[in-house]
């Protein structure tokens, strides 16, 4: 499985083998670090439990609090052979995805044309299940990056916006500032930074510390719908890069259309990687499916375009 949801357990497994290929416990205990989307060690180096000869694991809780995205896992020990480092393996923690594995065996019509049954994909399958749930996170980013938006929880950290001098703005009591994307997720301090640069240091409008507050007759106030902040009694200097950014966006629900648009788009990835070949149904020709991959990519772009919304900032 390589979806996961807030509050889920993730499990870490190694094996330890000889030249021979026989499990055999490892000379060390094996070690583990999980690492998050921003970059930060969850665990680090922690050592892992045996289960079985030359097998090991670690339970990873992940929290309620633990960001989206994909995070990386890198194993590392020493088997009966020279000191090996385990390749990087990732998982994804998702608060909701845009299609589901069996929607996009069904895209496929992946059938047993002995008895007619509905084929599934799993981990003994080609692609796995693990790798089709890659397609699909594959699928999910190209159709964010192609409409500038989410539906889903998406984290931004460290965005930087220009504040330009203007007549207008001094004649303003609100001073906008419009974000990169619209549907904002409510604010929140630590997690979340609205942050001002005063010539020297970074002030933190949503920092509770600072004691800064929201509001249309207060220092700031947010349109969260459509991406606008307002500052009132708490105003940047014009510079460049004079306001720095943290926060999350995304709608809460996926439309029927962007829902057919990442199953196609996951199934393309999956025939395309596998240059056609791998999950044909049988009596399908390399032709005719290319042709439908055409008329998927057409489907798509139709929709895409639907949504693609225009960066103003």
């Amino acid at each position: 499985m390589t979806f996961y949801y807030r509050l889920d357990t993730y499990k870490a497994e190694v094996k330890s083998y000889d030249s021979d290929g026989a499990l055999v416990d490892a000379a060390t205990t094996p070690t583990v670090t999980i690492t998050d989307p921003a970059g930060t060690a969850k665990v680090s180096a922690q050592n892992m439990t045996k289960s079985a000869t030359g097998t090991y694991y670690y339970l990873y809780d992940i929290t309620a609090t633990d960001i989206f995205g994909t995070w990386t896992v890198r194993p590392s020990f020493v088997d009966a052979t020279p000191d090996t480092e385990i390749e990087t393996e990732t998982f994804y923690v998702v608060d909701r995805v845009y299609t589901t594995v069996a929607k996009v065996a069904a895209q496929l019509r992946l059938i047993d044309q002995s008895t007619q049954a509905r084929l599934a994909f799993t981990a003994d399958t080609d692609p796995t299940l693990s790798e089709v749930e890659r397609y699909i996170m594959e699928s999910m980013d190209y159709i964010d990056r192609k409409t500038h938006h989410a539906w889903r929880e998406t984290q931004v950290t460290d965005e930087y916006y220009d504040v330009l001098s203007g007549k207008e703005n001094l004649r303003r009591r609100d001073v906008p500032l419009h974000l990169k994307h619209r549907q904002i997720n409510t604010m929140v301090s630590e997690t979340d930074k609205i942050e001002l640069w005063d010539g020297s240091v970074w002030n933190d409008l949503i920092l509770t510390a600072n004691g800064y507050t929201e509001g249309r007759g207060d220092d700031y106030w947010i349109d969260y719908e459509q991406g606008v902040i307002y500052f009132v009694g708490e105003r940047p200097y014009y510079s460049l890069k004079g306001v720095r950014m943290s926060y999350k966006y995304g709608d809460s629900s996926v439309p029927g259309d962007i829902e057919e648009a990442a199953t196609k788009q996951a199934c393309i990835n999956i025939l395309e990687t596998n240059d056609y070949t791998v999950v044909l149904p049988e009596g399908v020709s390399e032709y005719a499916m290319s042709s439908k991959v055409s008329s998927w990519k057409g489907r798509i772009n139709s929709i895409l375009n639907n949504y693609k919304e225009i960066i103003t900032a």
